[in-house]
């Protein structure tokens, strides 16, 4: 038997090494500098911006990964109506992949936010608090085989 070169595993096996480096910046920074009672840095301690550049850098990757893998995985069941990460993510929505929608368009918006333009402002705006949270987000992103052998992607 022949093997299927599927796309969406290839980009979900990258997907997951950026999120593991993901979950690395943000257990690092929680290490190493003192987090508040409301699990808050106080971000004056938090060094020059070069660990919050390279932790927004982590973020930007691992959305971009993650909605390609939205976009790859859907295509492969047939819809091809997908253009970019807006369509990618309501059409994951729909099918049932991904069961927040609205935290992953708020991701798209921090993610254009953090591209587009880089100001200290925004970088802060949208810092580890964020970051951890879409985290644990994206981190329950599963791959399941069923009996009936057919793949599902399960994104929460």
């Amino acid at each position: 038997m022949e093997s299927k070169d599927i796309r969406w595993e290839r980009r979900f096996s990258n997907f997951n090494k950026a999120l593991h480096k993901l979950e690395e910046a943000v257990k690092r920074i929680k290490k190493d500098f003192p987090i508040d009672k409301y699990g808050s840095i106080d971000e004056d301690q938090f060094m020059d911006g070069i660990l919050k550049e390279g932790l927004i850098q982590r973020f930007e990757y691992t959305h971009e990964l993650a909605w390609n893998v939205m976009k790859d995985f859907l295509v492969n069941a047939g819809n091809n109506s997908i253009f970019g990460s807006k369509d990618a993510t309501r059409e994951a929505f729909a099918s049932g992949l991904i069961q927040n929608g609205e935290l992953w368009m708020d991701m798209i918006k921090s993610r254009n936010k953090t591209s587009h333009t880089y100001n200290e402002e925004t970088a802060d705006e949208i810092f580890l608090e964020d970051y951890e949270s879409i985290y644990l987000r994206v981190h329950s992103i599963s791959r399941k085989d069923g009996k009936s052998k057919k793949s599902k992607l399960a994104l929460t």
